[in-house]
C-alpha cells in the first residue's frame, strides 16, 4: 500500500474554514458528488482543523489507489509555508468506494463521532490517542505486513561495521 502525504497551510496563514475548502478541492478536483460530501461535514472538519489535531495526526482517505494522508501546518510553520506541501495529486482519492477519517481530540471524540454520523457515510471520527480503526488499516494485509515487520531485527552495530 502506497501513502501520500500533504501538508497543508492553516492558521493564521488561512482560516479552518479555508483551509477545509483548500483541502477539498484538494482531494475532490471538482468532483461535485465528493465535493457536497466534504461541505456537509465542513463545520465539524474546522473544529477538528482548530484544536490543530492536524499538526500530528492527519485526515486519512482510503480508496482504491495510494491512501492520502494530509496534515495542517501552524503558527510560524503556516507564516514561512517552508514545510508546505500542497502539490496537485496526480490520482483522484475519491475514486470508487472510499472512506475518510477525521483526527478528534479525545474530549471532541464522541460528539463528532456522532454528528458525522449524521451529516455522512464515508468520513468517520477517530480518536488521535486511540489511532486510525483496525479496519481502516488495509484489514488482512497491513495486519500481515505488521507481524512480519515485528519480526525482523536490525542489528545496527553489525550493519555500521560494512
Amino acid at each position: 500500500m502506497s501513502v501520500i502525504a500533504r501538508s497543508i497551510i492553516s492558521t493564521p496563514e488561512r482560516s479552518t474554514s479555508s483551509t477545509w475548502e483548500f483541502i477539498t478541492d484538494l482531494i475532490c478536483q471538482g468532483d461535485e458528488s465528493s465535493t457536497q460530501e466534504f461541505k456537509a461535514v465542513a463545520g465539524l472538519a474546522a473544529a477538528c482543523i482548530s484544536e490543530e489535531t492536524f499538526n500530528n495526526h492527519a485526515l486519512v482517505v482510503i480508496s482504491q489507489g495510494p491512501r492520502l494522508r494530509v496534515y495542517c501546518l501552524y503558527g510560524d510553520d503556516a507564516i514561512s509555508g517552508d514545510k508546505r506541501k500542497e502539490e496537485v495529486l496526480s490520482w483522484k482519492p475519491i475514486e470508487g468506494e472510499w472512506k475518510a477519517y477525521l483526527p478528534c481530540t479525545e474530549e471532541d471524540f464522541d460528539w463528532i463521532k456522532t454528528a458525522l454520523a449524521t451529516k455522512s457515510h464515508r468520513f468517520f471520527a477517530y480518536n488521535i490517542v486511540d489511532g486510525l480503526p483496525s479496519d481502516s488499516e488495509g484489514n488482512k494485509n497491513s495486519q500481515e505486513a505488521q507481524a512480519t515487520s515485528k519480526s525482523i531485527s536490525i542489528d545496527v552495530g553489525r550493519f555500521n561495521e560494512l
